[in-house]
């Protein structure tokens, strides 16, 4: 549906994007996930012609629109700040794009009703978009991008100007919007929960570069290079050694804990590795009850549903978070460590991913 080939963005002597190659499916809904200044927003531009020079291709639905002027490329895009016109009433912002498409001014109200009651504002055609809330005003732009049928729905951090339990609430109306209309949807965050909440596919960004792709599943669980482990979700890397390696198991010493992973890993008996190990993921107790590593609490953060720690291990940080306890620990207490060995990760000692044969 739509297609990258080798496409490189560049602003001059600057070379934004760098080779990317990249399908998504028809209907698809990717998430474009990285931090500031890593191509994401470039990328995304690129689709409706809004980006620098591009060297390579860009495809949607098999025609190369690379060289296509923006309007006839049939895109829809929202961006950041919703780009609504102020003078405008809500149905006229709606209507905009049918207007410059000649249609007839029943089918132009028709498809407007349509469009305000997809997104559930049926009532504001004659409001202004300075009498509408954040979470309006972005439905609003949303059913501007959608209702002149886009082959591609582009949305460039449609949720980062909204509070944090609207934001909640709009990437689940977002998602089942895409869901129903079955548009198929590129999305640009920095934030790897909406990614992971919203996205079939996640494509994890760093200078330009695509760095990994895959289901919110696997980009979380299996992360490929030690970038990705650090930026997607909290996660510890720690470094470890093997010290025991055979077909059914594999024993790494990570942090002086010991952990038998299940499985084959393509490492030796001494080699370095760095062990990928996530908040959740860290048992912690209190002494005398797990018998392994001694740590302090040096950071507790009460969050509701869970506890979140920063414990001293000999000198090395590592964070965890436990469901919430009655008696929880608190600053300055000491705390054993266990991990959850089906759940460590392991990168070669040059941060690319180890698999590990025969895990579940």
């Amino acid at each position: 549906m739509l297609e990258f080939r080798s496409v490189t963005l560049s602003y001059g002597s600057f070379i934004a994007v760098h080779d990317v190659n990249l399908n998504v499916d028809t209907g698809g809904f990717v998430a474009l996930l990285g931090p500031s200044g890593c191509g994401k927003t470039t990328l995304l531009r690129s689709v409706a012609g809004l980006a620098g020079t591009i060297s390579g291709e860009i495809l949607i639905n098999g025609r190369s629109v690379t060289d296509v002027p923006v309007h006839k490329r049939n895109v829809g895009l929202v961006f950041q700040n919703y780009a609504l016109f102020p003078h405008k009433t809500v149905f006229e912002n709606i209507a905009f794009g049918l207007k410059h498409r000649g249609l007839p001014k029943s089918e132009i109200a028709r498809q407007v009703k349509e469009a305000l009651d997809m997104v559930q504002l049926p009532a504001a055609a004659r409001r202004y978009p300075s009498q509408l809330s954040g979470g309006q005003q972005q439905r609003i732009a949303i059913a501007r991008a959608i209702i002149t049928k886009p082959d591609v729905l582009l949305l460039d951090e449609p949720l980062s100007a909204l509070d944090a339990n609207l934001r909640a609430d709009m990437r689940s109306e977002i998602r089942s919007l895409q869901q129903r209309t079955g548009i198929t949807t590129v999305f640009v965050t920095h934030d790897q929960e909406e990614a992971l909440a919203m996205a079939d596919v996640v494509v994890v960004m760093k200078d330009g570069r695509v760095i990994q792709t895959g289901a919110p599943e696997e980009i979380y669980r299996t992360p490929k290079t030690r970038f990705v482990a650090e930026f997607l979700g909290h996660a510890n890397v720690l470094r470890g050694t093997v010290t025991e390696s055979g077909t059914a198991h594999t024993i790494v010493d990570v942090a002086g804990i010991r952990a038998r992973i299940d499985g084959r890993v393509a490492a030796r008996p001494g080699d370095a590795i760095d062990a990928v190990i996530r908040s959740p993921h860290v048992r912690v107790t209190a002494p005398g009850q797990s018998h392994t590593r001694r740590a302090r609490v040096v950071e507790r953060t009460f969050l509701g549903d869970k506890t979140a720690y920063t414990l001293d291990l000999d000198g090395i940080r590592i964070t965890a978070s436990a469901a919430d306890d009655l008696q929880p620990l608190q600053v300055g207490d000491p705390a054993e460590l266990t991990f959850d060995p089906a759940r460590i990760t392991l990168l070669d000692a040059s941060g690319s991913h180890l698999p590990i044969d025969g895990r579940a």
